[in-house]
């Protein structure tokens, strides 16, 4: 089989255009066919694919730079890791403040920027890893720390659940 048949070649949709700088991260959500931006500018869109001329709705709340989404498997809710040294979940289910607003729930136990954030497989908890050199395991119902694992000897990029939950693997500045 020749490679160049395995992926199509692709092709040029469309632009989206709402933030106000630049664009940090992006996250799909195949489950309710959206796309999920984060900016410079401190904000989330949740932008409809099915109707991508549309204005997208818009989260406010961070106060610094989103260094990462999440979304949740279940599909109904999304996290985002800011430099603010927050956590935000986000509702994605059309719960919207009346002035249009995506709402959210603060989570703050990170004395650092928070570089990094993921679901396990139910939905239930989030993993973060932060410039404090620390990955955090907190459930998502009661926004309360269920572990705060130490080891890494300088700032956490990343963090991950493995596919059943069952682990979490983080990797940092230390080369580890």
């Amino acid at each position: 089989v020749d490679d160049d048949d395995l992926i199509p070649k692709p092709t040029y949709c469309r632009q989206l255009k709402y933030h106000n700088d630049t664009v940090s991260m992006l996250a799909f959500n195949s489950h309710n066919k959206q796309l999920i931006s984060s900016s410079f500018d401190h904000h989330v869109l949740i932008w409809d694919l099915n109707n991508p001329t549309k204005k997208p709705q818009m989260g406010e709340g961070h106060k610094s730079l989103i260094n990462d989404i999440a979304i949740a498997p279940t599909g109904f809710s999304f996290a985002t890791a800011s430099s603010d040294h927050t956590v935000r979940i986000w509702s994605n289910t059309n719960d919207y403040s009346s002035k249009g607003k995506i709402q959210s729930q603060v989570i703050k136990y990170n004395s650092a920027p928070v570089k990094s954030v993921d679901f396990s497989c139910d939905s239930r908890l989030i993993c973060t890893g932060s410039d404090d050199k620390t990955v955090k395991i907190i459930s998502v119902a009661d926004k309360r720390l269920q572990a705060n694992l130490l080891g890494h000897t300088n700032w956490v990029k990343c963090t991950r659940f493995s596919k059943d939950s069952t682990l979490v693997a983080s990797g940092s500045d230390d080369q580890s």
